[in-house]
């Protein structure tokens, strides 16, 4: 219970200061407190390191730029649909396999999913704004598909077990590739 009183306390001086950002990382939460939802104002939140499922309790955040709830047990990001600002997304080691939600959010600039069960792309192959994308260890089906996102320069590919010359092809594909990792 102490760490939920202190996540009460962290949500309350934000409210009470209109911070920017709230960090309620390992703070062992299974969910998180409604009161999160009256912060429209923040720009940047973590809830990484927790026991959480679910993140519908964000969803009135419209405001986020930065967002990570990475180490956690989420499956639906249905519920950061609406997060047009959000440029830098952290939702690593997690257990996300549906990421059509993604499509709409066209300022994404980063998007670090390592170790989920992410297999198919073909949602964030339009987002131009796109430059940082690490997918390493995910079930991919065609890992390829990348090419299709000429905007990426930074690019993570480990556990695909992709050959020398597949990794050159994608490199020879992306214009602006300054470092793969596979």
């Amino acid at each position: 219970m102490q760490k939920r009183d202190e996540a009460a306390q962290k949500i309350a001086l934000c409210k009470e200061s209109r911070r920017a950002y709230l960090d309620l990382s390992g703070l062992e939460l299974d969910t998180l407190p409604d009161a999160i939802g009256e912060l429209t104002w923040l720009e940047a939140l973590s809830i990484a390191r927790n026991n959480l499922e679910d993140i519908e309790a964000i969803a009135p955040l419209k405001n986020l730029r930065k967002l990570s709830f990475s180490g956690n047990a989420i499956t639906n990001i249905e519920p950061i649909e609406g997060f047009s600002r959000l440029k830098f997304l952290f939702m690593q080691e997690n257990q996300i396999a549906d990421i059509s939600t993604l499509k709409r959010l066209e300022k994404l600039k980063k998007i670090v999913a390592h170790h989920n069960c992410i297999a198919d792309i073909g949602a964030i192959t339009d987002l131009q704004s796109l430059v940082f994308l690490d997918l390493a260890y995910n079930p991919l089906e065609d890992p390829t598909r990348v090419t299709e996102i000429p905007s990426l320069i930074w690019l993570r590919l480990e556990g695909h077990h992709l050959s020398k010359d597949a990794a050159e092809e994608i490199a020879a594909a992306l214009p602006h590739l300054k470092h793969l990792v596979y």
